[in-house]
């Protein structure tokens, strides 16, 4: 069985078109083992979050939105453009736990739903809390491990672990024969698996 490891970040949309486009085509036609390691990759923005148009300039935010949705489109990915973005680190937290339990794609892919097509804010408790229910995990205990320093240690040492394979942005896909970065239709992903 071929084993990818995939760097990505929940506030990533380019992450999001990636995972339910291209790499989903993947995941359902080749048999392959996915190492999701979230990477923070604004580790910057402050607890709370700030305005897309803030992080990037109005017109610069304009212009990506566009993109954005048409690449989204041209992989048949529905989402929406969320104007606030999160500071990550607690819901990558999160997974991490939720990956010691069994349940990481579980909780990473509901979370992902809910930032891209829904623009949850992925630091409100009640949001963490209902999503890590919906997977099956302890609501009460997610939220502890969510803010807790071993869990973000976790996701820092993702952030290293990436740095050291030559990681500076995400989406970024390894495996043995290749490296993938960004957005990529299914035909480059397969370059992965050969």
């Amino acid at each position: 069985m071929n084993r990818i490891t995939v760097f990505s970040d929940f506030i990533c949309p380019f992450c999001y078109v990636a995972e339910r486009g291209p790499l989903a085509e993947l995941r359902a036609t080749t048999n392959i083992e996915v190492d999701w390691r979230g990477f923070e990759v604004h580790p910057e923005i402050p607890k709370g979050g700030v305005a897309a148009a803030t992080l990037f300039g109005e017109e610069r935010f304009a212009d990506a939105q566009d993109y954005i949705l048409q690449l989204a489109d041209l992989f048949g990915v529905r989402m929406s453009i969320p104007t606030h973005i999160p500071n990550s680190m607690r819901a990558l937290a999160l997974t991490e736990w939720a990956r010691s339990l069994g349940k990481l794609d579980a909780l990473k892919d509901r979370l992902l739903d809910l930032y891209w097509q829904d623009g949850v804010d992925l630091e409100d408790e009640d949001v963490l809390r209902d999503a890590a229910k919906s997977v099956g995990l302890c609501p009460e205990r997610g939220m502890s491990a969510s803010c807790a320093s071993n869990w973000e240690m976790r996701v820092i040492q993702n952030r290293a672990f990436g740095y050291e394979l030559g990681v500076s942005g995400v989406p970024t896909f390894l495996s043995e024969n290749d490296r993938v970065v960004g957005c990529q239709p299914i035909e480059v992903l397969q370059r992965l698996v050969r």
